[in-house]
């Protein structure tokens, strides 16, 4: 039912007028079917014809609306109606009465015309008027009632088609800010879309970089680490190759010391040695000092230590190499390494320790 009296269209404006041309010509139909039945009793047969003809008329007319021809439509509804209002003073009706109906086509046109189209409308029914009154054949008693009711006619079409023309510039008004308000929106949407976009395009650039930078900084932290575990390998190296503990015998071991020594490497000393014991069966370990330029109080402590530790793990300290100045440097400092075997040189301790047949613990 709803579907009678809708029209769609992509012009806003258009459809609005389309809609209202679509109920006035319905309510036409409507009321030439209602009026049949007074009109056939009063034995007005041509009227009866008018309003079976009115409705295919009404609905050819309607199918032509929904069809998008909505300014010929109601141009030629306005037609119909001001030429009918014009032809009913020479039928059946007077004067007087359908004088006043004029105005019906100024409301016709204020809801399915422009405002151009309303002014055409006034003007069409005011000529209409006007040959009605000059054509009609009135008697003089008459003529001062019909110059009033032409005036009164006019006067409410002139009214009228103001209204009609105010009401259709202000629709026209809102329907344009409507549709421009639209349009804004349809932009600022579309520029937003862009907007979003392109932050998605940064974005996916910014995240491929920091991708890229992070794939860089984790090579470069696997090479880092790769660059270290080689130098701790070749620290370790050098620590052997510095620190060489050497098997001149089955159960006899040779550490050469050459060069200063801190704590650092005294203890490192000390744990390489203890290490290799714990590994390898040895009877003598010898401390071959000819290399040293100096024994502190700090290297004779762990020299002592190491003796002691070793002599608990079934090891006997031997110390060789002791120069003149070193000795004396021992002496002056109250070194007392009365724990150690010492020997004067390498030959000899060998010599020594080789035919000794002392065992293991002490």
């Amino acid at each position: 039912m709803r579907n009678l009296f809708v029209m769609h269209h992509c012009d806003e404006d258009l459809q609005r007028r389309g809609q209202n041309l679509i109920v006035v010509l319905w309510a036409g139909i409507a009321l030439s079917l209602l009026t049949l039945p007074l009109v056939w009793l009063e034995g007005r047969y041509l009227s009866v014809f008018n309003a079976l003809f009115a409705l295919p008329l009404g609905l050819f007319l309607i199918t032509l609306t929904k069809r998008g021809f909505v300014d010929a439509v109601a141009i030629t509804a306005v037609l119909v109606i001001v030429v009918s209002l014009g032809i009913a003073p020479f039928a059946s009706a007077s004067f007087l009465t359908s004088a006043y109906f004029f105005p019906l086509t100024t409301l016709v046109a204020g809801y399915t015309l422009r405002p151009r189209g309303i002014l055409l409308t006034l003007l069409l029914n005011l000529v209409t008027l006007g040959l009605v009154v000059w054509f009609l054949d009135a008697t003089p008693p008459q003529v001062p009632s019909i110059a009033a009711t032409t005036i009164n006619a006019m006067a409410l079409l002139v009214f009228g088609s103001i209204i009609a023309v105010l009401s259709a510039f202000t629709a026209s008004r809102t329907i344009a800010t409507i549709r421009q308000a639209r349009e804004e929106a349809h932009q600022a949407r579309d520029a937003l879309t862009e907007a979003n976009a392109h932050l998605e395009e940064q974005v996916a650039l910014r995240t491929a970089d920091l991708t890229h930078a992070l794939t860089a900084i984790e090579s470069h932290a696997q090479e880092l680490e790769a660059h270290l575990t080689t130098q701790q390998q070749l620290n370790e190296v050098i620590s052997q190759l510095a620190l060489p503990l050497l098997p001149v015998r089955r159960d006899i071991l040779v550490v050469p010391l050459v060069g200063t020594f801190d704590s650092r490497h005294m203890d490192l000393i000390e744990q390489r040695i203890l290490k290799t014991i714990e590994k390898r069966v040895t009877r003598v370990l010898i401390f071959d000092v000819t290399g040293v330029a100096c024994i502190d109080t700090l290297t004779a402590k762990i020299l002592l230590q190491s003796a002691t530790a070793l002599h608990l793990m079934g090891t006997r300290s031997v110390l060789v190499g002791i120069r003149p100045e070193v000795a004396q440097t021992l002496v002056s400092l109250g070194i007392d390494l009365g724990d150690l075997t010492t020997y004067a040189d390498l030959e000899t301790a060998l010599a020594g320790e080789g035919k000794s047949k002392k065992p293991f613990l002490t």
